[in-house]
């Protein structure tokens, strides 16, 4: 059973997030899009605060208890900070204190 965000697009825990919905909050494919829209995260990469391209990481990051990313000296996740969670974990580019 899929359950919907309040945009009603689908919640696919596990799947890749839909980049379309994370830069600008809407999603082109609507209910039958493939890819996770998780709730809260629509349109965060959006404008001049935006976070660009992901580098691919290389090699295991440093985590803390809850398996985030350890990255001291760089930026706090926004993810982190707006929904109380990080839905790239261990990869994520930011700091998770």
């Amino acid at each position: 059973v899929v359950e919907y965000n309040e945009e009603g697009l689908p919640m696919r825990s596990g799947v890749q997030k839909c980049g379309f919905y994370l830069r600008s909050g809407k999603c082109q494919y609507g209910p039958t899009c493939r890819f996770d829209h998780p709730p809260g995260l629509g349109g965060i990469m959006a404008g001049g605060s935006g976070f660009g391209n992901f580098p691919m990481m290389v090699g295991g990051a440093v985590t803390n208890e809850a398996g985030l990313a350890r990255r001291p000296g760089k930026e706090h996740c926004p993810f982190l900070k707006r929904t109380g969670n990080c839905p790239f974990g261990a990869e994520c580019r930011f700091d998770h204190p």
